[in-house]
């Protein structure tokens, strides 16, 4: 009908019954044309932009984003990846100006502030690429902040690379659900910043080193400080130690540890503890250890599957 026609090019904004439907367009009282982005839209956008986003700022890139000149406070925009043509890490952003010298590189970056839906945000989300080629040490250093802020942290299913280690700050119930895998030469270390985490769910960490083998005295998946907590990991490819679970001057004890594959390690599995810590009465399940070709038969008869010291 040709009512219809004018929602879809823009007819001004009027209470509807039954709201609007996705896609529909219609004119703010300022002029602006917004489209909403779900069915049976009643809100008023004129005061309320939620399920709105204005047609013209639908842009491609964060860069895009950062681009806007003298931005207002409480414009909103709808992002459609992190990084140009990747289809990942984007969002909808609402401008504070209030948060214009803050920037985290993902929740808030330069005052715009990312809305966060059902509380989970992606390593894709600060910035990580799916990709050996790139660096994203910082995306996955990032969940820290992610944990810190009370949301859930994911890494999606992808091959992901970083030149460094990635140290993860657990908190209290915190939970980051890890699919893709990650490759680098200096491996995971999850654990309390300070005393020790207690019911945190850390599932299925999955790392390797960048190529066959590297023993430095690195380490996989190193697990500290923590009560109470349960932790799976999938993968762990190539490094000295495997895995390590440790008291460092507090406690780790009362976990569930579930181990998947652990390949290729001159220490598969460690149990330690340092300063005044401890660690004991955990539980720890599975556990696939195993060799490839990358290991000659000389030092193979050197490796040990599990060891425990210093308590």
């Amino acid at each position: 009908t040709q009512q219809q026609v004018n929602y879809n090019g823009g007819s001004k904004w009027h209470s509807r019954v039954g709201g609007y439907l996705e896609s529909e367009r219609v004119v703010l009282a300022n002029g602006d044309i917004v489209k909403s982005t779900v069915d049976n839209n009643a809100n008023d956008p004129n005061v309320d932009m939620t399920g709105w986003v204005n047609t013209d700022l639908v842009l491609e890139s964060v860069s895009e984003m950062l681009s806007i000149i003298n931005p207002r406070h409480g414009m909103r925009i709808c992002v459609k990846s992190y990084h140009g043509s990747l289809g990942v890490g984007g969002g909808f952003f609402v401008y504070d100006s209030l948060k214009s010298s803050l920037n985290d590189e993902g929740l808030v970056i330069n005052g715009w502030v990312r809305e966060v839906v059902n509380s989970t945000v992606s390593v894709f989300d600060f910035g990580a690429k799916a990709s050996r080629e790139y660096d994203s040490l910082n995306a996955f250093n990032s969940i820290t902040l992610i944990l810190a802020r009370g949301y859930d942290a994911l890494v999606p299913q992808g091959e992901f690379s970083a030149s460094g280690l990635v140290d993860i700050k657990t908190v209290d119930g915190c939970k980051v659900d890890w699919v893709g895998m990650l490759y680098t030469d200096f491996g995971v270390r999850v654990g309390a910043a300070s005393s020790f985490t207690i019911g945190a769910e850390i599932d299925g960490i999955r790392v390797s080193v960048q190529n066959g083998r590297n023993w430095n005295a690195n380490t996989g998946v190193h697990l500290y400080n923590m009560s109470s907590c349960y932790v799976r990991t999938k993968d762990t490819v190539g490094f000295e130690n495997g895995v390590i679970l440790e008291g460092e001057g507090q406690a780790f004890q009362s976990n569930q540890i579930y181990l998947g594959r652990v390949r290729s390690s001159k220490y598969s599995l460690t149990l330690t503890s340092s300063g005044s810590g401890w660690c004991n009465e955990n539980l720890i399940f599975g556990g696939s250890f195993n060799f490839g070709s990358d290991v000659p038969l000389s030092e193979k008869d050197n490796c040990v599957h599990l060891r425990t010291f210093n308590g």
